[in-house]
Formats: structure tokens, sequence, C-alpha cells
């Protein structure tokens, strides 16, 4: 290892103008990026490099990095962490404000010099309301016919919230986690329960080792759950509820 060794730069690739990097930089990701999946397997990827990376000279230096990816996934995947960093977060100007909703928005602009329209975009719209809304019902090419009855099954499994999120407990064994479980089958970083504003709570698998069980099922997305159901973080270990999540 040389003199001047710069780990940012050397290992991951953050150029001395960059640094100290904010949480986005250092996940390689983009500024201001929502998409939890986004944040978690970026935050993955730089683990599993510095990891690999651990047994060589870079034992010490690659640690001091996976604390900080560590804690800049556990403040990026809690809402209420990332909404406080954004707005003191001036690395890279201010904090952009929301979209204008579409009924304060004309369709179309005021006419260009070239006497042409300028088309105005429709303002983007959140994960949580794509995932709420079911396809557009098809328009029927011709008479309708007749169709044999569906099969009858179990309703389908919810796997969003359907209202916003109030509180976010991010649960781990990372000392910067929300609720810390010092156990060896648990992850750094390895769920996260959320409270909607509806009273609901939905768990979610953080890309742990071992996984994130509600009634002896491993979950894949989210799930909801009551305090009531047996949630365990791997097969054994219960999740431990906040003490501050039945609190309005």
């Amino acid at each position: 290892m040389t003199e001047h060794f710069d780990p940012y730069h050397e290992l991951l690739g953050i150029p001395p103008q960059e640094q100290p990097p904010n949480h986005y930089r250092l996940l390689g990701i983009s500024l201001w990026e929502t998409n939890r999946q986004v944040i978690a397997n970026a935050a993955m990827q730089r683990s599993k490099f510095l990891r690999s990376l651990g047994i060589s000279q870079y034992g010490d230096v690659c640690q001091r990095l996976l604390n900080e990816v560590s804690a800049a996934k556990i403040c990026l995947l809690n809402e209420t962490k990332k909404a406080a960093y954004d707005r003191q977060f001036s690395h890279a100007g201010p904090v952009p404000p929301p979209p204008p909703s579409q009924a304060d928005q004309p369709a179309v602009g005021p006419a260009t010099a070239a006497g042409t329209a300028e088309q105005v975009s429709p303002p983007p719209t959140s994960y949580r309301a794509v995932l709420s809304q079911g396809a557009p019902a098809a328009t029927p090419a011709g008479p309708p016919r007749a169709e044999p009855p569906p099969p009858v099954e179990s309703p389908p499994i919810r796997n969003a919230p359907p209202t916003a999120v109030l509180r976010d407990w991010i649960l781990g064994a990372a000392p910067g986690c929300d609720v810390v479980v010092d156990v060896s089958a648990v992850s750094g970083i390895h769920c996260r329960l959320s409270k909607t504003a509806d009273g609901c709570f939905w768990i979610e698998d953080l890309d742990s080792t071992n996984g994130t069980y509600v009634n002896h099922v491993p979950i894949a997305g989210k799930v909801q759950v009551t305090r009531y159901d047996r949630i365990t973080l791997g097969k054994k270990t219960p999740l431990p509820w906040p003490a501050d999540a039945d609190v309005d």
C-alpha cells in the first residue's frame, strides 16, 4: 500500500474532489434516490466487494468502509432518517421540492416563437401510487362471450402498503439500527418494520443472510403483520417488537 493510498478513490472510484462522499455517492447511486430496492442492492454490492478484499492488505481500511456503507444503508432505508439527512445535506445543492399536483399543471404550455406549443410532462408518480393502481380495464372488442368461472383460490397476500408510511424501524445486529439484535444468525441490517397511516404494520426482509419468517414462512417483499404473529429473524430468533411501535 503506497504512502498516499486513497481508499475512496482506489477501491470505490470516488475522486478526491467528491470526498468525503455523501451516502448516495458512497453507495454509487443517484442523488435523492428513492427506490429502496436500488439502495439495498447497491449497499449489498459494495459490501460484497469490500469483504472480498478483507483478507488482503486492505483489511483495516475495508472494515472502516464497510461500517460507512452500513451506516449509509441504515440511513437511506429509513424514511424518517433519510428525510432528515436530505434536508440537512447541502453538498450538491438544495433538496428538490415535491412535484406539483397534476391538477395544477397545464397539459400544454405557451406557444413558442416558432408557433408551436411546448408540451409539459405530467408530474412523476410515486412508487407507492404505482403499486396501488391496478391495470386499466380493457375495452371489449366485440359482444361479451360466456367464459368459464375462474377457479376458487385464496385471496392473494398484499405485498405493498396501501397508505403512507408513518414510521420505519430497521432491525439488525449493526450498532446503528433502530432495534439492535446482537445474535450471530441476524445480519447487520436484517429487516424493516413499517407502520402505515391506517395503523397497520408491514415487515420486509433487507437481503439478510438467513431471511425473515412470518409464522414459519420466509417472506419476499412486504407482508402485513401484527404483533401477535410469530416473526423471526432467521428461523429461530424472535423479532423484538419496538417499544414505541404502538404509540400513535
